[in-house]
């Protein structure tokens, strides 16, 4: 009888403890929805308290404004949490209130004063996603963004089972053309800690691109998840949040390294 013991499976069924108070704020990117954060945040329990923003996906000025408003509700410390262009706000306002601690990018972008999402996701060879996106024009001028269905998958959730990619594809809120042009201000991450986890099979923001952000940010901590995926933190909601909770219960939060 074969008595070794799979430790990864024992691993995944371990809850995070998260003991402190900060409550956990995360901020979905586009093309996608508050919901996404779901298998993530079920392991929570009644650990800690946390916030999903609603990202409103109109553009970096007017979704900065909405989660500010959110972080300055908020009492005690607040650890902020982004995925793909939910980095971009984290960048924005985290900053906003002196109760935020902590900035922790999932899949997400950091840029940096002037830059924005469409020209970071474009520096680097090996984004896919310009190609899978669709428009619907608006009667009042301009457009909304998709991701088509079929390239969901491929592009955005490759490590994530059919009926999942599915639900993800058809729940999806549409994004304005804003959210890939605005360019973003003075960024957090300049005097904020910051943790970066991405997958080295993201087609959607290239693995060089998260490498070369979690760098030029002075990255406390950076975990790279074999073959994941653009969408981390449904493929691998425990790794994710284990990641997080590093951040969550540091002892002290090191000043990132402001010239790498």
């Amino acid at each position: 009888m074969d008595d070794a013991v799979d430790l990864a499976v024992v691993e995944d069924q371990l809850a995070p403890t998260f003991d402190t108070k900060q409550t956990l704020v995360f901020v979905h990117g586009a093309f996608s929805d508050g919901a996404s954060w779901s298998a993530a945040v079920e392991r929570l329990g009644d650990h800690c308290p946390y916030r999903i923003f609603a990202n409103p996906l109109q553009g970096v000025t007017g979704d900065g404004v909405a989660l500010a408003a959110l972080l300055q509700s908020i009492d005690g410390p607040i650890i902020l949490i982004g995925h793909s262009y939910g980095g971009a706000l984290l960048t924005e306002v985290g900053h906003a209130t002196e109760a935020v601690k902590a900035l922790v990018f999932v899949a997400a972008l950091a840029p940096d004063e002037g830059e924005s999402f469409g020209e970071l996701a474009g520096r680097f060879p090996r984004s896919d996603l310009a190609e899978a996106l669709t428009s619907a024009r608006l009667p009042g001028g301009g457009a909304e963004l998709y991701v088509l269905e079929d390239r969901y998958g491929p592009v955005l959730a490759g490590d994530v089972s059919h009926v999942d990619v599915l639900a993800l594809a058809r729940r999806q809120r549409p994004a304005r053309e804003a959210v890939l042009r605005d360019p973003v201000g003075k960024p957090a991450w300049r005097t904020l800690p910051c943790w970066f986890i991405y997958g080295d099979a993201d087609r959607s923001l290239p693995p060089a691109l998260h490498q070369f952000m979690a760098h030029r940010a002075g990255a406390a901590a950076v975990e790279v998840i074999a073959g994941g995926s653009h969408s981390l933190h449904v493929s691998h909601p425990h790794r994710v949040m284990r990641f997080i909770e590093h951040a969550a219960i540091a002892a002290e939060y090191p000043i990132p390294n402001l010239d790498p």
